[in-house]
């Protein structure tokens, strides 16, 4: 019973990784993730704690951060491309309509399409910058793994937040287009807003725009933790202790997390294809 329970979530996953990844479309998306990590910080990351000026904690951060620019957008692009234009697709063409009507619950189907849309794309991005570290300062994984782990864990906060904005307007447009522009337009939103806090805080003196806009994204109160070298006059004028930080990062997430909470509420109980 429990294996004919299963094999239509199986059917409706495997079914959503072929249209998520068609190819040569995974292939692309992997090779621009590892080009764009090796090739934009191999000569950060092999730099010197001595050559760089900084205390050990901000050269760390600085390696590990060099590794998530260009490859950090890749990322948000791919799950926001999944979410808009694959879930997005389905509903408008009524694809949606036959997947509903398989023997399973209708939060079974949407974890499927999220398996499928934002896990499979966030474990290649975190394989290739973890196997980039390994490379290009093997020392720092294995005695600096805190540092490490907030950085990154504070960087995909932010797009984790655009794909369950997306998600969710997604279902209730039931169209993808609008909700991928409404993604695009958050995503400038928040960089205009990190610029505006940092501004706030050179004219005012007070961190207080900085933390708020850090409850969205960490990655300000993770480089203010650390006193990285990257926009260091910004953030010089606030000091977060570890647990603010982690406080922030989990903020940023539960955010996120809650907009899922209402998508599956949303999907299970009151959409209409």
């Amino acid at each position: 019973m429990k294996r004919t329970l299963g094999r239509p979530f199986l059917e409706i996953l495997s079914s959503a990784l072929r249209e998520d990844y068609r190819f040569p479309l995974l292939e692309i998306f992997v090779f621009l993730f590892g080009v764009s990590t090796f090739v934009f910080s191999s000569s950060i990351a092999t730099s010197s704690i001595s050559s760089s000026g900084v205390t050990t904690q901000s050269w760390i951060y600085d390696v590990a951060n060099s590794l998530l620019g260009l490859p950090l957008l890749i990322l948000a692009i791919l799950v926001l491309k999944n979410l808009a234009y694959g879930l997005g697709t389905d509903i408008e063409n009524g694809t949606i309509q036959t997947l509903l009507s398989y023997p399973m619950r209708r939060r079974l189907l949407l974890t499927a399409k999220l398996l499928s849309g934002i896990v499979v794309p966030l474990a290649i991005f975190l394989s290739i910058q973890f196997t980039a570290l390994f490379v290009l300062a093997p020392d720092i994984v294995s005695s600096q793994l805190l540092i490490v782990s907030l950085t990154f864990a504070a960087s995909i906060a932010e797009p984790l937040l655009l794909a369950s904005t997306v998600l969710i307007l997604s279902l209730v447009f039931k169209r993808g287009g609008p909700a991928l522009i409404a993604g695009i337009i958050m995503f400038f939103i928040l960089q205009v807003a990190q610029g505006l806090s940092s501004f706030f805080v050179s004219s005012t003196g007070s961190p207080l725009a900085m933390k708020i806009i850090s409850l969205l994204s960490p990655t300000i109160a993770v480089r203010a933790l650390f006193g990285a070298t990257v926009g260091i006059a910004s953030s010089v004028q606030w000091h977060p202790s570890l647990v603010e930080v982690i406080g922030y990062v989990a903020s940023g997430y539960s955010v996120s997390f809650a907009l899922l909470a209402i998508s599956y509420w949303y999907f299970s109980r009151h959409f209409e294809p």
